[in-house]
């Protein structure tokens, strides 16, 4: 939140320090908090207009997630949120997300155990929207006001 409210009101130096600084606090506190970091301030760059760099801090993040099955979750929901972010920013956004989907789903083919595996299917399958479908005759959740 610093980090953001700084950049807005005319202090971008300061907030890409304090990111990095989150950053490098992150990764000692573990995987889960690295991914939550690096992607947060990918999705900033992304807001601030600096797609190129957002790119590289979301590749950043997948290639840092290997091994367990936990890590290839972390990796495909990165790449599903990336994609997603394609769609809205990037002239050829329907192509890249592709590719980034094609790709998720490539990783979520190495996930070990059965179920998990197919909850990321699913996952992946769900509207751009990040929510998934209501059921057949069921109310869609409505937006907070």
């Amino acid at each position: 939140m610093l980090a953001h409210a700084l950049s807005r009101t005319g202090y971008p130096a300061d907030s890409e320090r304090i990111w990095q600084l989150a950053i490098t606090k992150a990764v000692r506190e573990g995987t889960t908090q690295a991914v939550y970091a690096r992607r947060g301030y990918a999705y900033h760059l992304f807001r601030e207009g600096r797609p190129d760099d957002a790119r590289a801090a979301m590749r950043a993040t997948v290639d840092s997630l290997t091994g367990d099955d936990d890590a290839l979750v972390k990796a495909v929901e990165t790449l599903k949120f990336w994609a997603i972010d394609e769609v809205a920013t990037a002239p050829d956004g329907g192509q890249a997300a592709g590719k980034l989907l094609a790709e998720a789903g490539q990783i979520t083919g190495r996930i070990r155990s059965p179920r998990v595996r197919a909850r990321m299917r699913d996952f992946l399958e769900l509207p751009e929207s990040r929510r998934p479908t209501p059921p057949e005759g069921a109310e869609a959740p409505q937006d907070p006001p």
